[in-house]
């Protein structure tokens, strides 16, 4: 039984049935335990719990990110489904809480076919994370590598008086 069955919204309403493929977006943050790979992969392994799988995933996070990254996931419902896919990405958000003690900074997921099948991976026009949002500008680039430049400067005058 669908969950919009259940709550007799029938199977028209249903919008992401066992099967189906959902593009989920997020924007997430780093935290100073967990780099961006570990973060992913657990919320990977750990969103099998409400019936989803991922498929494929991409993220704009590196090994010196610091602040916020963009992640995009390919999920199969695996479960019972889903009234609607936003349904699914709050499932997503939740795993990544208990990876990280934090909500995301913003997500949202996106029906990619009922039937499961889905041909491709991620769109190659599907910018990672975010819901299209254009890619940051130098003000935010700043703020969120601040402690990297903040090293960057220490060092800078700390080095030469050590050398």
């Amino acid at each position: 039984m669908m969950l919009g069955e259940l709550y007799g919204l029938g199977d028209d309403a249903a919008g992401a049935p066992t099967g189906s493929v959902l593009l989920y977006q997020g924007v997430w943050q780093v935290t100073p335990t967990l780099n961006v790979n570990t973060i992913v992969s657990r919320v990977s392994q750990a969103v099998r719990m409400y019936g989803l799988q991922v498929t494929n995933s991409q993220n704009d996070g590196g090994a010196f990110t610091l602040g916020n990254f963009n992640v995009t996931f390919l999920l199969q419902v695996t479960g019972g489904g889903y009234s609607q896919p936003e349904d699914a990405a709050s499932m997503v958000d939740h795993a990544y809480y208990t990876v990280v003690g934090r909500m995301p900074v913003s997500s949202s997921a996106f029906l990619q076919s009922e039937s499961g099948t889905y041909g491709g991976g991620i769109p190659p026009n599907v910018p990672p994370g975010g819901s299209g949002s254009p890619p940051p500008d130098l003000t935010t680039w700043i703020t969120s590598n601040a402690w990297w430049l903040a090293l960057l400067g220490a060092a800078v005058v700390v080095l030469p008086k050590i050398l």
